[in-house]
C-alpha cells in the first residue's frame, strides 16, 4: 500500500518542482512585466504561457518514455525468440 502512495506523492512533487522551475524562469526573463502591470488580460496571457510550457514538458517526457517502452518491448521479444530457438 505505501509504495504507489509514495508513488503518487513522488509525481505531485516532480510536477510541483516543474511547475515552480517554469514559473520561476518565466518571471526571470521578463515575465515580472506581464504580471506586474496589472491588465488582466496580460496576466491571462502570461499564466497561460506557463500552464502550455509545463503540459508541453509533461507530453515531450511522457512520448519520449513511450519510445523507450517501446524500444525495451523490442528488444525483449527479440532475446526471447532468441533463447527459443536452440
Amino acid at each position: 500500500m505505501k509504495t504507489p502512495k509514495l508513488k503518487m506523492m513522488f509525481h505531485l512533487l516532480i510536477s510541483v518542482v516543474v511547475s515552480f522551475v517554469c514559473i520561476y524562469l518565466a518571471v526571470f526573463f521578463g515575465g515580472w512585466k506581464l504580471i506586474e502591470s496589472g491588465d488582466p488580460i496580460l496576466l491571462e496571457i502570461a499564466v497561460s504561457i506557463i500552464v502550455g510550457f509545463i503540459f508541453w514538458i509533461i507530453f515531450e517526457l511522457s512520448k519520449f518514455y513511450e519510445e523507450k517502452l517501446k524500444e525495451l518491448e523490442e528488444r525483449v521479444k527479440t532475446l526471447e525468440n532468441q533463447n527459443r530457438i536452440p
